[in-house]
């Protein structure tokens, strides 16, 4: 066990975390009955809300696919928005 914060819930007692926030995080991403949902800014991706195939749990890995995905496209246009 690397981490001091333990996930607590039946199948997942090996998920270890270093902080609290790490496990919190968790929680609200892998069993929290309403998941958060982050959408792609550029409306024709198929991870917008305008396609809807699939969302982003956090914020974070939403912020990674558009800086991976689409930074051509913010440099021509001057952004996609705020993420």
């Amino acid at each position: 066990m690397n981490g001091k914060f333990k996930c607590n819930r039946a199948n997942c007692e090996h998920k270890t975390f270093n902080r609290p926030a790490e496990l919190k995080r968790h929680h609200n991403t892998t069993h929290s009955v309403k998941k958060p949902e982050f959408w792609c800014p550029v409306s024709r991706c198929e991870r917008s809300a305008h396609v809807r195939m699939k969302s982003f749990p956090r914020k974070d890995k939403l912020k990674d696919h558009v800086r991976l995905m689409h930074s051509e496209e913010r440099h021509a246009s001057g952004g996609v928005g705020s993420v």
